[in-house]
């Protein structure tokens, strides 16, 4: 139920949110039980974006750095991950698409393909501003 919660909470301020060729700074309060206790922070500039994403309720909770960057249809070109999940597993997850050839690392190890048409890549640890992304990528499709 937290992660329904905030995941809710951060989708719906995300809906609404500049697109990454704005340049922007986004700052969401994550809240449980009438109580702060996290922030997302998302800078854009251009097309790539910093985030931010840390809350802890009852001592556990993730804390992750992510940086994405997107092509003119939003969809991610390049997307580094790093931090530690609610319960202090690490991740290091990374994305890169150039060309036709895409390729990434996570917690279940390389993988790479060739693709031939727009693709999304969904990350392994991403914080919920990613569900936001996935929206505005499948709405603008």
């Amino acid at each position: 139920m937290k992660i329904s919660l905030i995941t809710g909470l951060c989708l719906s301020a995300s809906l609404f949110a500049a697109t990454a060729a704005d340049a922007a700074t986004e700052r969401y309060t994550v809240i449980f039980g009438g109580k702060a206790v996290g922030h997302l922070t998302a800078d854009t500039e251009g097309a790539q974006t910093a985030i931010v994403f840390d809350y802890k309720n009852n001592g556990r909770g993730p804390t992750m750095a992510e940086t994405v960057s997107v092509d003119a249809q939003g969809l991610p070109t390049a997307w580094t991950i790093s931090g530690t999940t609610t319960f202090g597993s690490k991740v290091s997850e990374n994305f890169s698409r150039k060309g036709d050839r895409a390729s990434w690392v996570d917690s279940t190890g390389k993988g790479s393909t060739t693709v031939s048409e727009p693709s999304l890549y969904v990350a392994q640890g991403g914080s919920p501003w990613s569900v936001g992304l996935y929206a505005r990528a499948l709405l603008k499709d």
